[in-house]
């Protein structure tokens, strides 16, 4: 099954332009300039490691996709919303931000609500209180592959992790926007 791919990579290259950091964001897409400290830049290499996407596609990547809508469909179903609807439209991390307030509230509901550890096929559809088939219905043949080989779900563990680059990401623009001497820059990264 193909790799149902995000828009980052194909945002930049026509956001992008040479000489410039950008932050890339969705929903609209916009891409706004970052300045770089003096001095600084980004180097972009390709390190030669072949990932075969086509191939571990229902084991790596399209995994990720099916736990982050997994883990925002369960968030928005404990903040109250019917679980049908949350199986429909709730389908990012982001979209789940809503029902909390923003993505603060979001980051403390993902260590309420989300079990630690491995969840099975039948408890993920527990906690977004439907069929797992429900929620991914009408979805892409890469979700479909990832349901049929997974045993197993970590919701808590990808939530964080894509909140934390969230994160990341924005300590870095603040960092850069702040500006001061590159060491004091590189004590905040």
């Amino acid at each position: 099954a193909p790799a149902p791919s995000g828009g980052m990579d194909q945002a930049i290259s026509v956001l992008g332009q040479r000489g410039q950091a950008k932050l890339v964001e969705f929903n609209p897409v916009r891409a706004s300039p970052v300045s770089l400290p003096a001095g600084h830049t980004f180097v972009i290499a390709n390190c030669l490691a072949v990932s075969e996407k086509a191939v571990s596609a229902a084991t790596q990547y399209n995994y990720r996709v099916v736990e982050c809508r997994l883990a925002a469909a369960a968030l928005a179903v404990a903040a109250g919303e019917a679980p049908a609807k949350a199986a429909a439209e709730v389908a990012t991390l982001q979209s789940a931000e809503r029902y909390y307030g923003g993505r603060e509230g979001a980051v403390a509901a993902v260590e309420q609500v989300l079990k630690d550890g491995a969840s099975s096929a039948a408890a993920a559809a527990e906690a977004v209180g439907v069929p797992l088939a429900e929620v991914f219905a009408g979805a892409s043949a890469a979700a479909q592959d990832v349901l049929a080989h997974a045993d197993a779900f970590r919701l808590r563990e990808r939530a964080r992790h894509v909140y934390s680059e969230a994160r990341r990401v924005e300590d870095f623009k603040a960092a850069c926007d702040a500006g001061g001497a590159p060491a004091e820059l590189a004590a905040k990264l």
